[in-house]
C-alpha cells in the first residue's frame, strides 16, 4: 500500500468553536487504522482534544495562503487529503480506494464532494468512477472543498497574501494555462456535513451538534438564523 498521504486539516484559531464537534465526527467514523498521518494545522493555540494518531502543526498567525504555504512546505508526504473544521463527518467513506484511483490515474487534484457543485463544468473524460473538470468553462478548478491533491501541483496553486476567497478565485484562472488533470467524483457520496456559513453554524451542524450532547457549549451568537 502506498502510504505517501497526510490527511491535512486546515483551520484558524477564530474557528476554534467547531474543533469540538469536527473532533468528535471524525472520530466516529474515521478509520484510525490506515497508515495515513493526519495533520490538524491551526495558528497558535492549544488544542480542547488529544488523539495519539492526529498531529498539531502550529502555522502561525498570516493570512490563509500564507499558512497553507506553510503546512505544505512543512510536510513530508507528497500526496494529501485536505479538509477544513468545518467538515463534520456523518459516514465512513472508503479513503483507501480513492487513494489509490488518484495515484493510479496520476490525477493532480480529485474532488470527493457529497454534492454535484453547480459551479463546476465537465468534460466527458472519465478514467474509472472520475469525470474530469473542464479547465477552459469550469469555475473554482481550485476548491477548498474535500479533495486529493498533489502537493507539488498544490503548492502551484498557491500566491502569498491571499484569503480563502480571494485564493480559489485567483487560484483558478492562475492554473488554466497549464491545464491541470482535476477530477471529481461520478456519483457523489453524502458522507459529511459542510456545516458553517460565514463563520456561522448551519441547521446540519446544530443537529450534529444535540447528537453528541454539547449543544450547550456551542454559543448561541454563532447559530445562523
Amino acid at each position: 500500500m502506498n502510504i505517501d498521504l497526510a490527511i491535512v486539516i486546515q483551520t484558524c484559531d477564530k474557528y476554534d468553536i467547531f474543533w469540538n464537534a469536527w473532533f468528535k465526527s471524525f472520530c466516529e467514523y474515521w478509520d484510525f487504522e490506515l497508515p495515513y498521518k493526519i495533520y490538524f494545522c491551526n495558528e497558535v493555540s492549544e488544542l480542547p482534544f488529544k488523539h495519539d494518531k492526529i498531529t498539531q502543526l502550529k502555522t502561525g498567525i498570516n493570512e490563509f495562503s500564507d499558512r497553507l504555504l506553510f503546512i505544505l512546505n512543512n510536510i513530508p508526504e507528497e500526496y494529501l487529503f485536505y479538509i477544513q473544521e468545518d467538515i463534520w463527518l456523518i459516514k465512513s467513506i472508503n479513503i483507501a480506494k480513492y487513494y489509490s484511483d488518484f495515484v493510479k490515474y496520476n490525477f493532480d487534484s480529485l474532488r470527493i464532494p457529497r454534492d454535484y457543485n453547480r459551479f463546476y463544468k465537465l468534460i466527458q473524460h472519465i478514467e474509472g468512477d472520475y469525470i474530469q473538470l473542464d479547465n477552459v468553462f469550469s469555475g473554482f478548478l481550485v476548491s477548498h472543498h474535500p479533495s486529493f491533491w498533489k502537493k507539488s501541483f498544490f503548492i502551484k496553486c498557491m500566491c502569498k497574501g491571499e484569503n480563502p476567497w480571494m485564493n480559489e478565485t485567483l487560484a483558478t484562472e492562475r492554473i488554466r494555462k497549464i491545464n491541470p488533470r482535476i477530477f471529481t467524483i461520478i456519483k457523489t457520496v453524502k458522507w459529511y456535513f459542510e456545516v458553517s456559513k460565514c463563520g456561522y453554524l448551519k441547521k446540519c451542524g446544530v443537529d450534529v451538534l444535540r447528537k453528541y450532547k454539547i449543544f450547550n457549549e456551542f454559543p448561541i451568537g454563532r447559530i445562523d438564523k
